[in-house]
């Protein structure tokens, strides 16, 4: 069985004067003032338990049409954990996590464009998870959240983080983390020309891993 659980992180409504960049650092020039993305109310609701067979396991993209478009590199879809970084191995993995599926649906509200965002992620331990049977993993995976414009210049960067636990005996567990942002409109009230992307945060070692994958 895959254990599923959702958190809600709801960003609160705050005008910044500057765009941020990995969550602190400022952008200069980029011309729009953007929402912090990632204030937020952080809860978990009751698991629910499906068979492993219905696990979303592949990476998908579902978008409405008033919603920006999102774009993923398949190089910071997923994240590898070994024991020895700079020497991994199949025997030697702790854990990997796929950046599942995301759908969202978007809004106008006054001045700005409201966005919810799903985001699912599957995680599978690897055999130097736990060190005796009765350990519970627990992992936090950092990821991002980015607003561009169309030529890729990043306008806004948010760093989060997705928690994944394991009880005894469990080896996958899925987690949908639903963000909610907002971005402000022109002043017609139509959406400037944003991309948004979406992936983990990677060391050296695990981007390098990935692209030879």
């Amino acid at each position: 069985m895959i254990k599923i659980t959702h958190a809600k992180r709801t960003a609160l409504t705050l005008i910044t004067s500057a765009l941020l960049l990995s969550g602190c650092a400022m952008v200069e020039g980029a011309g729009q003032d953007m929402q912090k993305l990632g204030e937020y109310i952080s809860s978990k609701v009751s698991p629910k338990t499906q068979d492993q067979s219905d696990q979303v396991n592949q990476n998908l993209t579902s978008m409405a049409s008033n919603c920006p478009v999102i774009e993923q590199d398949p190089s910071l879809t997923i994240l590898h954990e070994f024991e020895n970084p700079s020497a991994p191995s199949t025997g030697t993995k702790i854990a990997q996590v796929d950046l599942a599926s995301i759908k969202n649906n978007c809004a106008v509200e006054g001045d700005f464009l409201g966005i919810t965002m799903d985001i699912a992620f599957n995680a599978t331990l690897g055999p130097k998870a736990r060190a005796k049977a009765s350990d519970r993993p627990y992992f936090s995976f950092p990821y991002f959240i980015a607003v561009t414009d169309m030529n890729g210049v990043v306008l806004a960067k948010e760093v989060f983080a997705v928690a994944m636990s394991f009880e005894q005996g469990e080896e996958a567990v899925q987690t949908i983390e639903t963000i909610r942002q907002n971005l402000p409109l022109e002043a017609d009230g139509s959406l400037p020309n944003y991309k948004m992307q979406v992936g983990f945060e990677l060391t050296d070692e695990q981007l390098n891993y990935n692209s030879g994958l």
